[in-house]
Protein backbone atom coordinates (compact mmCIF):
# COMPACT_ATOMS: atom_id res chain seq x y z
CA UNK A 1 0.00 0.00 0.00
CA UNK A 2 1.13 3.66 -0.79
CA UNK A 3 -0.05 6.44 1.09
CA UNK A 4 -1.26 9.49 -0.70
CA UNK A 5 1.47 11.39 0.85
CA UNK A 6 3.97 9.07 0.22
CA UNK A 7 4.29 9.37 -3.75
CA UNK A 8 4.46 12.84 -4.43
CA UNK A 9 7.79 12.75 -2.35
CA UNK A 10 9.43 9.34 -3.86
CA UNK A 11 8.24 11.66 -7.13
CA UNK A 12 10.23 14.63 -5.98
CA UNK A 13 13.39 13.09 -4.49
CA UNK A 14 15.45 14.95 -5.91
CA UNK A 15 13.93 18.26 -4.19
CA UNK A 16 13.41 15.90 -0.49
CA UNK A 17 17.03 15.12 -0.57
CA UNK A 18 18.28 18.67 -1.00
CA UNK A 19 15.34 20.58 0.72
CA UNK A 20 13.61 18.78 2.90
CA UNK A 21 15.74 15.72 4.57
CA UNK A 22 18.80 18.10 5.47
CA UNK A 23 16.30 20.12 7.77
CA UNK A 24 15.19 17.32 9.57
CA UNK A 25 18.49 16.59 11.01
CA UNK A 26 18.25 12.68 10.78
CA UNK A 27 15.21 12.30 11.54
CA UNK A 28 14.08 11.60 7.90
CA UNK A 29 14.60 7.86 7.46
CA UNK A 30 15.04 6.25 4.22
CA UNK A 31 16.89 2.80 4.85
CA UNK A 32 16.11 1.54 2.04
CA UNK A 33 15.35 4.47 -0.47
CA UNK A 34 18.78 6.23 -2.53
CA UNK A 35 18.89 8.52 -5.03
CA UNK A 36 21.32 8.87 -8.32
CA UNK A 37 23.18 12.63 -7.90
CA UNK A 38 26.12 14.17 -9.41
CA UNK A 39 29.27 14.09 -7.06
CA UNK A 40 31.24 16.85 -6.95
CA UNK A 41 33.60 15.24 -9.62
CA UNK A 42 30.37 15.27 -11.40
CA UNK A 43 30.11 11.23 -11.21
CA UNK A 44 26.68 9.82 -10.51
CA UNK A 45 26.40 7.69 -7.57
CA UNK A 46 23.64 6.65 -5.34
CA UNK A 47 23.09 7.79 -1.82
CA UNK A 48 20.40 7.75 0.92
CA UNK A 49 17.73 9.94 0.51
CA UNK A 50 17.59 10.18 4.36
CA UNK A 51 18.93 8.61 7.17
CA UNK A 52 19.39 4.93 7.33
CA UNK A 53 18.79 4.69 10.53
CA UNK A 54 17.95 6.78 14.12
CA UNK A 55 18.97 5.42 18.02
CA UNK A 56 17.38 7.35 20.62
CA UNK A 57 15.75 7.00 24.17
CA UNK A 58 12.46 8.11 24.94
CA UNK A 59 11.78 10.32 27.54
CA UNK A 60 11.14 7.50 29.91
CA UNK A 61 14.42 6.29 28.98
CA UNK A 62 13.81 3.59 26.49
CA UNK A 63 16.38 2.89 23.78
CA UNK A 64 15.00 3.27 20.20
CA UNK A 65 16.29 1.72 17.16
CA UNK A 66 14.15 3.31 14.64
CA UNK A 67 13.80 2.41 10.73
CA UNK A 68 12.61 3.82 7.86
CA UNK A 69 11.21 0.82 5.30
CA UNK A 70 9.61 0.76 2.40
CA UNK A 71 8.10 -2.47 1.08
CA UNK A 72 7.91 -3.80 -2.18
CA UNK A 73 7.24 -0.19 -3.62
CA UNK A 74 7.54 0.37 -7.25
CA UNK A 75 5.86 3.69 -7.40
CA UNK A 76 9.57 5.53 -7.28
CA UNK A 77 10.94 7.80 -10.16
CA UNK A 78 13.78 6.82 -11.92
CA UNK A 79 16.59 8.12 -10.50
CA UNK A 80 15.37 6.67 -7.17
CA UNK A 81 16.40 2.86 -6.28
CA UNK A 82 13.94 0.71 -3.44
CA UNK A 83 16.22 -1.70 -2.29
CA UNK A 84 14.69 -5.24 -1.32
CA UNK A 85 14.39 -5.92 2.18
CA UNK A 86 16.13 -9.07 2.10
CA UNK A 87 19.34 -7.66 0.89
CA UNK A 88 19.02 -4.93 3.03
CA UNK A 89 19.52 -6.81 6.05
CA UNK A 90 22.70 -7.90 4.69
CA UNK A 91 24.49 -4.58 4.25
CA UNK A 92 27.26 -3.51 6.96
CA UNK A 93 25.18 -0.51 8.34
CA UNK A 94 21.92 -2.81 9.02
CA UNK A 95 24.21 -4.97 11.15
CA UNK A 96 25.83 -2.21 12.62
CA UNK A 97 22.38 -1.10 13.76
CA UNK A 98 21.34 -3.87 15.46
CA UNK A 99 24.52 -4.53 16.83
CA UNK A 100 23.21 -3.14 20.17
CA UNK A 101 20.15 -4.59 21.29
CA UNK A 102 17.53 -1.65 21.96
CA UNK A 103 14.26 -2.15 24.18
CA UNK A 104 12.22 -1.75 21.07
CA UNK A 105 12.69 -1.44 17.18
CA UNK A 106 10.31 1.23 15.19
CA UNK A 107 9.56 0.31 11.47
CA UNK A 108 7.84 3.30 9.49
CA UNK A 109 7.43 2.44 6.19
Amino acid sequence: MVFPWARPCLNKCGRSSTNFAPKLKGKYLTSNVNITVADRHNKTVSVPIGGRFRKFRTELGRKVTALGVLFDFTGNSANTTVQKVENMVKEGWFQEAIKDEPDLFLLAG
